[in-house]
Order: C-alpha cells, then sequence, then structure tokens
C-alpha cells in the first residue's frame, strides 16, 4: 500500500514516523511535508494539500492508494469528498462532517440538538448586539470566532475592553459565539470511526495556555501528555456514555458517514465533563505524545 500523508507539521511528522514502521507500505509521501518528513517519506512540496486537483494528481502519478489527511483545512474545503469521487481512499470526514469543527456554531446547534453537555452560549453576527451582551456580562466569559483559526479564535477574559476588542474584529469577517467560562480542568479524546463503529484512543491533555500555572493567552499547544493520570476508568466510561455515543449517534441522524477521527475536547468540571470542542482530526500536539503509545500497525489499522 502506497500512502499519502497531507500536511506539513509536527502532528504530520509523528504520522508519517508511525507510518513508517508499518509492515505494509510500499511507499510514503508528505505532502507538502518538513524538514523531518523528508527523513522517512518522500516528500511533495509543488502539491497544495487544500487543492483537490493537485493532491488526486499527485495520487495518479506516484499511484498511491490511501490519503491520510492531516489538518483540518483540507478537511473544510472537501478534499475527501473529491478523492472519493475520484476512487481514492481517504482518512477524513467529509466537508459536511467537517463543520463540526470549522464551523463553532454549527457544532454547538449540533451539541444542543442531541443533549450533549456544553457550555451555555449566545450568536452575533452583528457589532451592536455582541457590544450590549459583553457590557451586560458579569465575570469571565469566552468568545469563540466561528470559523477555523488554527486554535487562536478564542478569548477567556473577564475584561470588557478586551473582549470587545477582540469580538470586534472577529466581526469584520465572521460570526463569535458568546460562550459562559467552564471551571476544572482538560482533556482530548480521540476516536478513529470507519463510518460504522469506533475504537477510542489513550486520552491526552494539551495545555493550551502560555506561562506558568495558565496565566498567559492560549496558543495552539504548549505541550501535550498522554496518558491523563486523572482520566480513570469510570470517567471515561461516563465521557462515552454521555458525549461519544450521542455524538455518533446524532452524526447517523444527521445522515453522513464520519470516516475519520474525531477529536473531542472536554472540560471536567465539578458538575462532569462538558464539550468545549469538536476537531475533525488529530489534535497538535496531542499527536505527538499518542502515536508513541499505540501498538498496531498503522498500515493494517487504516486499511482496515
Amino acid at each position: 500500500m502506497k500512502v499519502l500523508v497531507l500536511g506539513s507539521g509536527a502532528r504530520e511528522h509523528a504520522i508519517a514516523w508511525k507510518f513508517s514502521k508499518s509492515n505494509i507500505l510500499s511507499g510514503l509521501y508528505v505532502a507538502p511535508g518538513n524538514a523531518g518528513t523528508e527523513d522517512i517519506a518522500e516528500n511533495l512540496p509543488d502539491v497544495d494539500p487544500c487543492d483537490s486537483a493537485s493532491v488526486i494528481s499527485a495520487c495518479r502519478k506516484y499511484k498511491i492508494d490511501f490519503v491520510f489527511v492531516g489538518p483540518e483545512a483540507p478537511l473544510a474545503a472537501g478534499v475527501v469528498d473529491d478523492l472519493e469521487a475520484a476512487g481514492i481512499y481517504a482518512f477524513g470526514p467529509c466537508k459536511q462532517a467537517a463543520q463540526l469543527e470549522a464551523s463553532k456554531l454549527y457544532s454547538k446547534a449540533f451539541m444542543k440538538k442531541y443533549k450533549i453537555p456544553t457550555a451555555s452560549s449566545e450568536e452575533f453576527d452583528n457589532v451592536e448586539d455582541f457590544e450590549k451582551a459583553i457590557r451586560k456580562s458579569e465575570g469571565k466569559v469566552v468568545i469563540k470566532k466561528n470559523g477555523l483559526a488554527a486554535g487562536k479564535g478564542v478569548l477567556e477574559s473577564d475584561d470588557k475592553n478586551e473582549l470587545l476588542e477582540f469580538g470586534r474584529n472577529i466581526l469584520k469577517d465572521d460570526t463569535l459565539l458568546v460562550e459562559e467560562f467552564l471551571t476544572g480542568w482538560e482533556t482530548s479524546i480521540f476516536a478513529i470511526s470507519d463510518g460504522k463503529d469506533y475504537v477510542l484512543l489513550p486520552p491526552c491533555a494539551d495545555f493550551k495556555k502560555a506561562y506558568d500555572k495558565d496565566q498567559g493567552p492560549n496558543t495552539g499547544g504548549m505541550g501535550s501528555i498522554c496518558p491523563v493520570p486523572t482520566v480513570s476508568k469510570s470517567l471515561l466510561a461516563q465521557i462515552e456514555k454521555e458525549v461519544v455515543i450521542p455524538t455518533f449517534e446524532g452524526i447517523k441522524k444527521e445522515g453522513y458517514k464520519y470516516i475519520g477521527l474525531l477529536y473531542f475536547g472536554l472540560m471536567i468540571t465539578p458538575k462532569g465533563p462538558k464539550l468545549l470542542e469538536y476537531n475533525a482530526r488529530f489534535g497538535d500536539p496531542e499527536t505527538q505524545a499518542l502515536l508513541p503509545l499505540i501498538d498496531s500497525d498503522f498500515g493494517s489499522l487504516f486499511s482496515a
């Protein structure tokens, strides 16, 4: 089997590294790749992961059997749909299902519809209503940009001037959510799905905030650990029952098939687990901590 990994980050390096250990691969490519992937695979620097024609052309040229989509942008662009139409197997959800990550408004509506525990929220598409809500708010609140923002579209603050400035910038070209601020600790749960069944991977923790004691702003990720000692078997069972199973049941009811990785970003609050967000792909930096713990042959796993 010849495999193409789409992406250029540390996450894709980790994914390519794991594929490089497989006993069933006859070729491994990364597009566009990076200096790390160059050591273990053939980089295709001229291939744009978000351009379906470019990806399909590379698959034809190098006789690639399977495409593993690393980042979120190609999923949101519908690359998987186009690969499927071209008869090429791919790991990643279709464009419609990728909205669970690509649109915060869509994912929040999905959580509410299927009674998945999450923070209360209000959506805004104009500055006037947003400013009124912020001025009336008390204590710390969370603002989330609707569209993709590479992990940097969220602000938690009780400084109204900071919140207003952040929200006004978003509303220039997007919509936003204002959410209640949840307290507790975070964990990331990953489910691999073939469209019918799923398997849960070991829980991870992603540390997003800069500076000691989480005193700084949110970042794309300051590091991660896996497994997470505080995620007990009973807590994992509760998360699966209250969050994971209702999500996959909801996906079936929405009428689309989810073949890919579904990431659940959770806050474990005093009232139990609450879902912060979905991601439609492996997390970065969690992937780098998670993949060394998987004993399965990556080629065989994704062939299945």
